[in-house]
């Protein structure tokens, strides 16, 4: 048994002593392959075909994107998730199980409605919060039957600010400097400035 393809393989070929062969091939790449038996030299059997990839495998699933790590406050993030097997291979169909929270000032439970799987098998999740501060971010999938925590989770993500609102940050503004003043003498403002939240 010869088999050629996408990756290498594996064969083993047993005698079962009673005048059969079993011909068994693994391979761990997904992809095309030829399987070719041959007794004494000559070719008794052609095999074509596709080996997928087997299901996702937590610990080789890779979880990337800004959102891992820093978000803005009131305004959607999000980080990506390429599912691979145990063998590294990308896993392009759907399925997958994803278990995702942000833990801080705030708790957030990310909803399978902010959980989206695009045409190559990459899963965007979006999350949102409206305040500041330090957080976890716990991203788990499922494996077999219980979920296993992503490489690197809980990841650290820091709520920053969002941009500057000018009406809301004008009206905050108070002080010696909104009045008429003496030249030469001091003058003081206060602003507070203020996002849209």
């Amino acid at each position: 048994l010869t088999t050629t393809g996408a990756g290498s393989t594996v064969e083993d070929v047993q005698d079962k002593e009673t005048g059969t062969y079993l011909a068994n091939s693994v391979a761990e790449v997904a992809g095309e392959y030829t399987a070719t038996t041959t007794v004494d030299g000559v070719q008794v059997f052609v095999a074509d075909f596709v080996v997928i990839p087997a299901d996702a495998y937590a610990p080789n699933c890779v979880v990337s994107g800004d959102g891992l790590s820093s978000a803005q406050v009131g305004v959607a993030s999000s980080f990506t998730i390429q599912p691979r097997d145990e063998f590294n291979n990308d896993v392009l169909t759907g399925g997958l199980m994803i278990d995702a929270s942000l833990s801080g000032p705030r708790y957030v439970g990310i909803s399978k409605s902010a959980i989206t799987m695009d045409e190559n098998g990459i899963y965007t999740i979006s999350y949102m919060t409206k305040t500041l501060g330090s957080y976890e971010l716990a991203v788990r999938i499922l494996a077999g039957t219980e979920f296993l925590d992503a490489v690197g989770s809980p990841f650290a993500v820091t709520l920053v600010p969002g941009d500057l609102d000018l009406p809301r940050t004008a009206k905050t503004i108070s002080g010696t400097a909104t009045e008429g003043f003496v030249a030469g003498s001091t003058v003081s403002v206060s602003i507070d400035p203020s996002d849209a939240l």
